[in-house]
């Protein structure tokens, strides 16, 4: 008898916490895979009570919901109808979400309005994306204002050409995928008229 073989996938292996994790052990055999086994929190031991490892065995696909931040690395054991066993693992890495501030200087004035923007962020792994929504419109690195080029870059510059309030907004990524997202708002106003220094006396 061969001993059985077993791949062990999840939907995601990385994110904030709470982070749900649905594993999926794909499992062959000669023989007929008879149980399965979990090791959620990488401590080596399986199908343990209090962690959900004991109510997980036999199932090839359970949900497992991570609350304390790091890395850990989640194990399968299956075994097949004649006793002969394979163990695989997963690393899990879990994060909290980031910290951002936006800060816009200045944050009104008339049209055209030239405002600086900066991002400071921070995280209990590595900030890796920042992305840049100047319009207020929900939608990040769009390329008809220049927000793609902003990408990836803690400050940006933008000008605001038309009159109006917006609620520009920063995204930080960290290294779990996890995301915050801050706003500030931008009044920009029409410039007021020039009043004439020359005008005809009555």
């Amino acid at each position: 008898n061969a001993a059985p073989s077993v791949d062990l996938q999840a939907d995601q292996s990385s994110g904030a916490a709470p982070l749900d994790v649905t594993f999926d052990a794909v499992a062959s055999d000669d023989g007929t895979i008879v149980n399965f086994e979990w090791d959620f929190d990488g401590d080596s031991l399986f199908s343990e009570a209090g962690n959900g490892e004991d109510l997980a065995e036999g199932n090839p696909g359970p949900t497992q919901t991570y609350v304390d931040t790091g890395p850990v690395t989640a194990a399968v054991r299956v075994t097949d109808d004649l006793g002969a066993s394979a163990t695989d693992t997963l690393d899990i890495l879990v994060g909290s979400d980031p910290l951002v501030n936006l800060t816009a200087t200045p944050d009104s004035g008339n049209k055209p309005l030239e405002v600086d923007f900066a991002a400071d962020a921070s995280d209990d792994g590595t900030i890796t994306d920042y992305e840049w929504d100047f319009d207020g419109d929900a939608f990040f690195n769009e390329a008809d204002n220049g927000e793609d080029l902003a990408q990836g870059n803690p400050t940006a510059t933008f000008t605001y050409t038309e009159a109006g309030s917006f609620s520009p907004t920063v995204r930080v990524t960290d290294d779990t995928s996890a995301f915050t997202d801050d706003s500030v708002t931008i009044q920009v106003n029409n410039q007021s008229p020039v009043a004439d220094s020359q005008a005809n006396p009555t």
